[in-house]
């Protein structure tokens, strides 16, 4: 399958997706704030390595800074000698990803019932648009 002919196939509950879609990435943008700000206020100046093996794949590393004050640590000249040196325990890391999906999951199932019990597909929400203009644009009108 060719990724331009993905299609979603909601069974007809389309209007019910993209509700739950939007209520996530709105769950998701609050819990990244979160965890931004619990990160920066414990200050554990961690970088996590992740060595990662992909089927099919090279093998790769992720580095997860645990916060602002890790960032500061690390120069870019010796980034992997500097990682080193403040390296956590990527259980660590890995108990929070636990707690995140969980409550990511509960989350889901809850909006999710939610939606089912009260979906009328008459009303419409009213969303946010974005809209980008060039510079001249405008002109004409004053």
């Amino acid at each position: 399958m060719l990724l331009w002919d993905y299609r979603v196939d909601a069974g007809g509950m389309e209007l019910q997706l993209d509700e739950l879609r939007h209520r996530y990435y709105r769950y998701l943008r609050d819990c990244h704030a979160r965890l931004l700000d619990r990160f920066d206020d414990d200050a554990m100046q961690r970088v996590y390595i992740r060595r990662k093996k992909q089927q099919g794949l090279e093998p790769h590393i992720e580095f997860v800074v645990s916060d602002k004050s890790a960032l500061g640590a690390v120069r870019f000249r010796h980034f992997f000698s500097n990682c080193r040196c403040i390296a956590g325990d990527v259980t660590e890391l890995a108990v929070v990803i636990e707690q995140e999906r969980k409550a990511a999951v509960e989350f889901l199932q809850a909006q999710y019932l939610d939606i089912q019990q009260n979906f009328d597909p008459s009303v419409v929400p009213l969303r946010k648009k974005k809209i980008v203009l060039a510079d001249s644009a405008l002109d004409g009108l004053s």
